[in-house]
């Protein structure tokens, strides 16, 4: 289990790169093409694509959670841990859906935040986040290396990796809204933005199912 992920610190500034250079972009957000089925039918559906080493994922991540308890019913939340074109991205989120496995997703996902961001805590192999799972959730190393080695971790990385591609992803944090748009903040000009612009796109895809009936 001694997986080296030490590349994680250099490429968590990526997102500040890739994020901000949509600066320049006119619309507040991009139409994906094709459009992506949701996860669940009949809902309306927000993406969160992140990566835990990311900085501004770690900062949006609470204001998207404060935001989506006022959603309506007919709106679900998805969380996506983004995977790119190299190994040290499917790491975390390996990590991200061991949480979901084992039914501890609700405890370890902030304190996997705050430990790379607060804390600054070296999570550099899988030995280590197996450490934190076993201090802040109890989970034995036995139990972690099991769903870390599960088909159903793999299928959901896989699955991650794909909808990343099919929904355009270059930069974390960004907001997918009904499988038909991507956001960053630096297309709308903040997190407050970001989230005022789902609630806008939400309402425009609400209207149109109305409509289609």
């Amino acid at each position: 289990m001694k997986r080296y992920l030490r590349s994680f610190w250099v490429l968590g500034f990526l997102c500040l790169f890739n994020s901000a250079a949509f600066a320049a972009d006119k619309l507040p957000y991009e139409k994906i093409t094709p459009p992506q089925p949701v996860a669940e039918k009949g809902k309306l559906e927000v993406v969160e694509v992140f990566w835990y080493t990311c900085p501004h994922c770690y900062t949006l991540d609470p204001a998207l959670e404060a935001w989506a308890k006022n959603l309506p019913d007919d709106v679900v939340l998805v969380k996506l841990p983004a995977i790119f074109s190299n190994n040290h991205w499917a790491a975390l989120a390996q990590v991200y859906y061991v949480a979901e496995e084992l039914n501890v997703l609700d405890t370890m996902h902030e304190k996997i935040f705050a430990s790379i961001h607060k804390e600054k805590r070296p999570l550099r192999t899988m030995e280590d986040f197996a450490k934190l799972f076993k201090e802040h959730a109890g989970i034995s190393k036995e139990d972690f290396t099991k769903a870390l080695n599960s088909f159903s971790v793999d299928a959901k990385v896989r699955n991650a990796k794909r909808l990343t591609q099919k929904y355009g992803i270059n930069a974390v944090p960004s907001l997918v809204v009904n499988g038909e748009y991507r956001m960053t903040s630096s297309m709308t000009g903040g997190y407050d933005q970001l989230l005022q612009e789902a609630d806008k796109l939400l309402d425009a895809a609400r209207q149109k199912q109305v409509s289609a009936k």
